[in-house]
């Protein structure tokens, strides 16, 4: 082999590492301004930064790569959805951010698939709550800010709605999870709930998966955020995500503002899709950085 195509593969090879570490380890914040009439007016400018599928990964001694992205994004609210653990066997890291992270802004966290998993989902929800954080398992609660007030409401992910040991899952190979529908119309049913028992109020909508955006749409809710497809694994250039959670090869929702009509018309929804921090089965991203992801509320 000539000595100038060594250097080149020696090169190459020298650079992979980095360029993998820096895939996989490099914070992206991602901003969006969604201006809507619904939004009430006291909540103009309100800044609701995401967190999702940290897998309780670690970012930097004490979290402080991912503290330092939370506080420069200046949010007034903080908004988990879901798969802040892994298995269940240790909280540490993600703890550990949740401690530092609770003097930069309010927390509000809804569970996803992962604590479904985890025998020790109890035991993680009392040690938020002692932290302050407001665990959201279907439920809401009223914000109030400048005189208004809307609805945030917290999801349990639906494999909380089955007795089955695999929460209803029909199959489990990655990338073509499927909920059974016993399962989803119990989700709906509490979700329909949360709506009337607080009619009129803009809705802010906690919920892991964004696979179910017709179902939000459906039940009217405004504005989602949710994570689990984890950008898709692998980003291709001009095709989006490869492949993810419960939708298959090529899925449609795994990053950013998607948006879908209300069926028979009127306003639809809006759904913010994070890439997410962490991994599951799969740890290796390409093309598909951690990600945190700020939505400003724009009323018009």
């Amino acid at each position: 082999m000539a000595p100038t195509k060594q250097l080149l593969l020696l090169a190459g090879a020298a650079a992979l590492p980095p360029l993998i570490w820096q895939q996989n380890n490099s914070i992206q914040l991602s901003q969006y301004s969604l201006r809507d009439r619904r939004i009430p007016s006291g909540f103009d400018g309100c800044r609701f930064l995401q967190i999702s599928d940290l897998h309780n990964k670690e970012f930097g001694p004490g979290q402080r790569r991912l503290l330092e992205v939370t506080a420069a994004a200046r949010p007034d609210y903080i908004l988990i959805t879901g798969d802040l653990i892994h298995d269940g066997r240790d909280f540490t890291h993600a703890l550990e951010w949740v401690r530092r992270a609770r003097g930069i802004a309010p927390i509000y966290f809804a569970p996803g698939n992962h604590e479904k998993g985890s025998r020790r989902y109890r035991e993680l929800a009392r040690r938020l709550e002692e932290l302050g954080v407001c665990v959201l398992h279907s439920r809401g609660i009223v914000l109030e800010r400048n005189g208004s007030a809307l609805l945030l409401a917290g999801m349990a992910d639906p494999r909380f709605y089955s007795l089955e040991p695999m929460g209803g899952l029909l199959c489990g190979f990655w990338g073509f999870e499927r909920m059974d529908a016993v399962v989803n119309t119990a989700f709906e049913t509490d979700l329909a709930l949360l709506r009337q028992a607080h009619p009129g109020l803009y809705t802010v909508l906690l919920s892991h998966r964004p696979e179910l955006l017709p179902l939000y749409a459906r039940q009217g809710i405004e504005l989602v955020f949710a994570g689990h497809a984890h950008g898709g694994q692998f980003r291709l250039p001009g095709i989006g995500g490869l492949a993810s959670p419960a939708q298959g090869v090529f899925p449609a929702y795994t990053e950013g503002l998607c948006r879908m009509k209300r069926p028979g018309g009127g306003p639809g929804t809006v759904m913010a899709v994070s890439r997410g921090l962490g991994g599951s089965r799969l740890q290796l991203r390409l093309n598909n950085r951690p990600e945190v992801v700020l939505v400003t509320l724009q009323a018009r």
